[in-house]
């Protein structure tokens, strides 16, 4: 891809306010050119969102203290510290001189000792600087690459100029990554030859091992089944090999691609005019005529299911018709007693709490909704008591870690995530708690608190396992939708056949709250107070409020940023006394922008993390302090974390390239290889969608009509529920009238509440 054709350059020498962006337009180009450069080993100026663009400084040859020269274009995955080999050419900038624009790239072999040690201990794991030079020592930096490549063996030769030996564990580690080195350069080559940038050959070797190259030559489509790599990419492969437009194979991994692109903006399945439309501009194709004929491939091989004018992916078909089958069976349930009547325990629970513990008692599926401050959580509190007392078994549960040990810490009863009371394991082939082993086997009461947050699939799931109990599921679908297909709680809620106890009545701790009153006004499409003396204006002078919630105007982006950032890291912990490292957020609806999640996620590292902490992933820019979030759930044994849970780096042994994460549950440490760091990102400020689930001391919210394309109620409403005792929204008034002006976001397409009022008429 031509970077001058569909990029935006990003100048790492422009300040924050003068934007990261500019136009390769603005450039005098020269002529082309190849040269070979060093990449910095602090890591990118600038990354785009897709991860395929990045600035970086590098300079000329070998040498890191050589000339420098700024490079711009497809550098995304490439690593600090590489060396290679760059085609393209000098631009002039009118306003911030010369930068080479970079076409293409390849890797280069270094061949002074220096940039054989760096290459090593960059390159491959288990080899520190020590191991590194004694490499070197030993074979020579002209015949390290040629000696190692006949046989990696040989790093057992290896001694410290002391003549000590190097650690087993280090070793043992490097010879079989070395392997797996040699085979990502080979792949390297290949993709290079194609026009992919080098840093994908890492995950294909990782995920392919031996089979990576066949599956590139003759099933490149298969790429597809990686994150963050897209039809584009593999198509581009496919179409260097000959694979044409019209290609049936292509045709059908686009629909597919496009089937799954749906599921990840919500839907169940797409309407046939929407799919075509969506396939048709992926694969650059107007006629309709081939795109059904593919369907019908499609279907014949049971990978689609097409039901009126809606097209599924089968798997989703199918779970969404068994979904439907098991809450329609437990809809039409006759009442069967759990426990015996109570009379009211101790603690004050009001008439409309009392009747969701006798739904609960007699009903096998019940759901809790209601307003913030209504005592949904206070409900749960005392059906667990009472249940406790009628020697009830009870299971708490949550879809994400934090929800669980949030409920935990409300409810004073053990609570764990869905995946972990179903017992998912990817190695085990899935969920592994069943029809056939279900939760009734240890469990009579199921609660699921933040049940918005549930999925298609994990709601078939829950439900597959969950045999005779009775379930009851907590949520408010005023909330965002879940990450993932469907909108299980909102279908039930509108199917109205399953019982359903909503609270609206406001406690008297809550009422103080402006957090709780202006998150209700906003549900109800009404302006939040936008100042405590707003409120009282409004309520009547004599009330009394807590002062938590707080408006701060400001127009520009960057007047908004530089506010956030003045909140974030000085007026919050000074007037309110908390850290702004682990109890202050920054919630934010969207990553790009000078107010987006990763603008804000780098100057929050630069303040919050000052100095030159050891760098531990360059691309992401993590170093030892960083606050990081997991991005997908990691079920391998000693350190098992959760998609969305939040750690800080606090050590990193260069040597065996691992890291120490502290867990911000206060509860692990646990120890990660620089491979698997790859699923963490920065999170001194997280997007809306993924805090969900999820609550913080203090939130800092900007607000803006940049963000206009996104801005709905229920993200808005999301955002300021998030906090527990401070918010603050930062930005436009504007944008926040246009947010609460859009009772919901785009609708998801399912059809999970048609099917059960369907079984149960």
């Amino acid at each position: 891809m031509n970077p001058r054709a569909h990029r935006d350059l990003a100048n790492g020498n422009l300040s924050e306010r003068e934007g990261a962006v500019k136009h390769v337009s603005s450039y005098a180009v020269t002529e082309a050119s190849e040269i070979e450069v060093t990449l910095s080993r602090s890591g990118p100026r600038y990354v785009s969102p897709d991860l395929e663009f990045a600035v970086w400084s590098a300079t000329f040859g070998e040498n890191l203290d050589g000339e420098p020269v700024t490079l711009a274009g497809p550098l995304g995955h490439v690593a600090a510290g590489d060396q290679i080999v760059c085609s393209g050419a000098f631009s002039e900038h009118k306003r911030y001189g010369p930068q080479f624009a970079v076409e293409t790239f390849r890797a280069a072999l270094p061949r002074s000792a220096e940039g054989v040690e760096r290459w090593l201990t960059t390159r491959v794991p288990g080899i520190g600087p020590t191991f590194a030079r004694a490499i070197v020592d030993h074979f020579g930096a002209a015949e390290v690459f040629a000696e190692l490549d006949r046989d990696p063996e040989r790093l057992r030769e290896v001694r410290t100029k002391a003549g000590r030996a190097i650690s087993r564990k280090s070793v043992e580690r490097a010879i079989a990554a070395w392997r797996e080195v040699a085979t990502i350069r080979e792949v390297e080559t290949f993709l290079f030859t194609h026009g992919i940038a080098a840093g994908l050959a890492g995950r294909l070797v990782r995920e392919y091992g031996d089979e990576v190259v066949d599956v590139l030559t003759h099933d490149p489509y298969r790429l597809i089944e990686l994150p963050r790599v897209g039809f584009k990419t593999a198509d581009r492969i496919a179409r260097s090999l000959g694979i044409e437009l019209d290609d049936p194979q292509r045709l059908r991994a686009g629909l597919r691609f496009a089937l799954e692109e749906s599921e990840a903006d919500g839907n169940t399945f797409l309407p046939v005019e929407e799919l075509w439309q969506r396939a048709g501009k992926l694969l650059e194709i107007g006629d309709v005529e081939p795109l059904e004929s593919a369907v019908r491939v499609l279907v014949a091989e049971a990978e689609a299911v097409v039901e009126g004018d809606c097209i599924y992916r089968t798997e989703l078909w199918e779970m969404e018709r068994r979904l439907a089958t098991t809450l329609a069976e437990r809809a039409r349930t006759a009442a069967v007693e759990l426990f015996d009547a109570h009379d009211r325990p101790a603690m004050e629970v009001s008439d409309e709490q009392w009747a969701v513990v006798e739904l609960v008692r007699t009903r096998p599926l019940v759901l809790l909704t209601g307003l913030p401050g209504a005592g949904k959580t206070h409900t749960q509190r005392a059906i667990v008591d009472i249940a406790r007392r009628a020697r009830t078994r009870v299971l708490l549960c949550a879809p994400t870690g934090k929800a669980a040990r949030r409920m935990r810490d409300l409810t004073g009863h053990d609570a764990m995530t869905i995946h972990r009371a179903l017992g998912y394991s990817p190695f085990a082939g899935g969920f592994q708690r069943n029809e056939d082993d279900p939760l009734s086997n240890e469990y009579e009461l199921v609660i699921v608190d933040e049940a918005s947050m549930l999925s298609l699939e994990l709601a078939d799931a829950l439900f597959r396992a969950a045999g005779d109990c009775h379930v009851l599921l907590v949520g408010d679908t005023d909330q965002l939708p879940p990450i993932g297909a469907g909108r299980v709680l909102a279908d039930l809620v509108d199917s109205g056949v399953v019982p359903q106890a909503h609270l609206t009545a406001i406690y008297r701790q809550a009422a103080r709250s402006l957090i709780v009153r202006s998150a209700r006004r906003i549900n109800a499409g009404e302006l939040p107070f936008l100042s405590p003396d707003d409120a009282r204006a409004s309520l009547g002078g004599d009330v009394e409020l807590d002062e938590d919630f707080f408006f701060v105007a400001k127009q520009e982006q960057e007047a908004i940023r530089d506010a956030v950032l003045d909140l974030v890291c000085e007026r919050i912990p000074s007037h309110y006394g908390l850290d702004p490292r682990t109890e202050v957020m920054t919630l934010v609806p969207m990553r790009r922008g000078a107010v987006g999640l990763n603008a804000l996620n780098e100057e929050l590292e630069r303040r919050l993390n000052p100095g030159e902490p050891a760098v531990v992933l360059a691309r992401a820019g993590i170093r030892v302090g960083s606050r990081i979030v997991q991005t997908k759930n990691d079920y391998t044994p000693d350190r098992e974390v959760m998609n969305g849970e939040v750690a800080f780096v606090v050590a990193w042994d260069e040597e065996e390239a691992e890291a120490v994460l502290s867990l911000d549950d206060g509860e692990r440490e646990i120890v990660v290889p620089a491979a698997a760091l790859e699923t963490y990102v920065l999170a001194w400020a997280l997007t809306v969608h993924r805090a969900q689930g999820s609550q913080f001391p203090a939130v800092v919210a900007p607000w803006s009509m940049a963000y206009a394309v996104m801005l709905s109620r229920p993200l808005l409403y999301t955002a300021v529920t998030r906090a527990e005792r401070l918010c603050v929204i930062v930005g436009e008034r504007r944008a926040l009238a246009t947010a609460v002006g859009r009772a919901e976001g785009r609708r998801r397409h399912s059809a999970l509440a048609e099917r059960i009022v369907e079984l149960t008429d």
